[in-house]
């Protein structure tokens, strides 16, 4: 391609003509192909992100749905969540309850065949003012075999919970405290490993009445078994209705056991 051009001056004259050409750059051999190589792969990297954009629309939802903590209703396995846990055995009636101090402490513990027990964990005090002053001061965390369990979706229950061996008392005088417990069921606990965790956190000193709890996170971990109902004995009487079908004799001891347990067992919840 040629352009003409009339000189401005210089030693050309006035009027003469320059003659610039200007060549086209030539398409090197092999560089169309490199473009449309180039625009499929940008339409394919556009097409993945549009296809997994739409995959994290369908599947996070069920994650995050999955992950959701229990509420009253829901199962994990054959085992369900209820609320109304004065009214059954509580598994502190085999297993120790108490924090030993701000940290992590661990227990071990055996629990009977029963059809449910009583998980939540709680806090005494020494009178009603005390409970309802120190009760906001502190938020509990519940996880049962590593899922979280909704507190606030079962509540609370209170109680009038006899106590010996208290700070400031005799120790055998019994002395009736009040119990803040949070309302949550195990129904139908299956034979085998469980864990239960209960984590307090105080964001400032609470007075109980009988000691403080200072600042910071307390954490019990209680690993529980659930031993298997015993298997009739081959030839043995049909049970009656005098005992329960999950009982035994062997549960019945250790509920009475348990039961007996109750009030000094639960006396640092």
């Amino acid at each position: 391609m040629t352009l003409e051009r009339r000189a401005a001056g210089g030693g050309e004259g006035r009027g003469s003509t320059r003659q610039v050409r200007r060549l086209a750059k030539p398409v090197p051999d092999g560089q169309e192909g490199i473009n449309l190589q180039n625009e499929e792969d940008e339409m394919n990297t556009r097409l993945r992100g549009t296809i997994v954009l739409a995959l994290a629309v369908l599947v996070i939802p069920g994650v995050l749905h999955a992950q959701e903590a229990l509420q009253p209703g829901d199962s994990i396995g054959s085992m369900s969540l209820r609320s109304g846990g004065a009214a059954g055995p509580p598994l502190w009636a085999f297993c120790s309850p108490a924090f030993l101090g701000a940290g992590v402490t661990t227990t071990e513990c055996t629990v009977p065949p029963l059809p449910e027990v009583a998980i939540g964990h709680g806090c005494f005090f020494a009178d009603e003012v005390l409970r309802d002053a120190g009760w906001p001061l502190h938020r509990w965390e519940m996880y049962l075999d590593g899922q979280q369990v909704d507190l606030d979706a079962f509540g609370t229950y209170d109680e009038d919970l006899p106590q010996t061996g208290l700070p400031g008392h005799d120790p055998g005088a019994e002395v009736i405290t009040k119990l803040r417990s949070w309302d949550v069921v195990l129904v139908n606990p299956t034979a085998g490993a469980h864990t239960l965790r209960s984590v307090a956190r105080f964001e400032e000193p609470m007075n109980s009445g009988f000691l403080t709890f200072e600042p910071g996170t307390y954490e019990l971990v209680v690993n529980f078994a659930v031993l298997a109902p015993p298997l009739p004995q081959t030839g043995s009487p049909a049970p009656t209705g005098a005992l329960p079908l999950w009982l035994g004799a062997g549960g019945l001891l250790a509920l009475v056991v348990g039961l007996g347990l109750r009030s000094g067992a639960r006396r640092a919840r």
